[in-house]
């Protein structure tokens, strides 16, 4: 059970925990605009226009694609949140809200694909008190065993809705969220003379995330939404003439999706241009194999 002062910090109006308020009060505006039809893009990631956008790390948490979505992480963030600036105030909690966002969406960003929503945050605030549960003495008893095991289970069927291809889910998200929310909430455990290099745990972490989103995603994601991106960016360099790069995107498209049928035409119309018959021919061959039909080719 936890311990009596964080029993009367728990106690406290829910009107206090002004932090949670404010974030969960702007994200539910920004969606609502959103599923309204409001143009929000300066808000949200995108690959085409990504280097000029780094704030949209932050501002594409507040958007959410569906009502559910955003009742759901409404829900879980005011019931967690709660929590977490009751006990560590409301300064801190708005810091951490901000680093949970920067960092979740950045990995995201770096290793899989653009994505909305506070799950991450959500995750993040769920991690700190699964670590605080487990680790800090006053804190045991502080999280609902029910609560645990539904985003725990949660985060486990997401994972498998989308390997199987049912849903397209924000996992690197939710992973990356838990694993930072877990990373602090164990580096605040044990006598502080004790904890070290504890300290720069989170914040280590966290930095590495956006260094990763910032810089990194070029080398580090794999995923079938990059090989579409680079299909785009592709088509994109074609019509400006830059023909080598365009070549390269698609190549590169092809090697991280070698089921993408069209990065394998345009990638042959490329070589074809370039004077390289055979390797036209022989894309064309592949694209021909997955199914493509080109215009004016029936």
């Amino acid at each position: 059970m936890p311990s009596e002062p964080i029993l009367r910090a728990l106690g406290r109006p829910p009107g206090e925990a002004r932090a949670t308020i404010t974030v969960l009060v702007v994200a539910t505006l920004l969606s609502g605009f959103a599923l309204a039809g409001a143009d929000v893009t300066d808000l949200v990631t995108d690959p085409r226009v990504w280097p000029r956008r780094p704030w949209t790390l932050l501002s594409s948490v507040l958007l959410h694609a569906t009502p559910m979505h955003l009742l759901f992480n409404v829900l879980m963030g005011w019931q967690l949140g709660r929590a977490v600036e009751a006990i560590w105030g409301t300064p801190r909690t708005a810091l951490l809200i901000l680093f949970l966002a920067a960092g979740s969406n950045a990995a995201q960003w770096a290793l899989s694909g653009p994505s909305l929503g506070l799950s991450g945050v959500v995750y993040g605030l769920f991690g700190l008190l699964w670590a605080a549960d487990r680790w800090q003495r006053d804190k045991a008893g502080i999280l609902n065993p029910g609560t645990s095991n539904l985003l725990w289970g949660w985060m486990v069927l997401c994972i498998v809705l989308t390997e199987a291809q049912v849903m397209q889910i924000a996992n690197v998200a939710h992973v990356s969220g838990a694993a930072l929310g877990v990373a602090l909430g164990w580096s605040l455990a044990g006598p502080r003379d004790a904890r070290g290099w504890r300290w720069f745990l989170f914040p280590g972490l966290t930095a590495a995330c956006i260094v990763a989103g910032l810089f990194g995603r070029p080398w580090l994601n794999q995923s079938e939404s990059r090989a579409i991106e680079l299909f785009g960016e592709g088509v994109r360099l074609e019509e400006a003439g830059a023909l080598e790069e365009a070549l390269a995107a698609f190549e590169r498209s092809t090697e991280l999706r070698p089921s993408l049928a069209e990065s394998w035409w345009n990638r042959g119309v490329l070589l074809q241009r370039l004077g390289r018959r055979d390797e036209a021919e022989a894309s064309f061959e592949e694209a021909r194999a997955l199914g493509y039909d080109p215009p004016g080719d029936s």
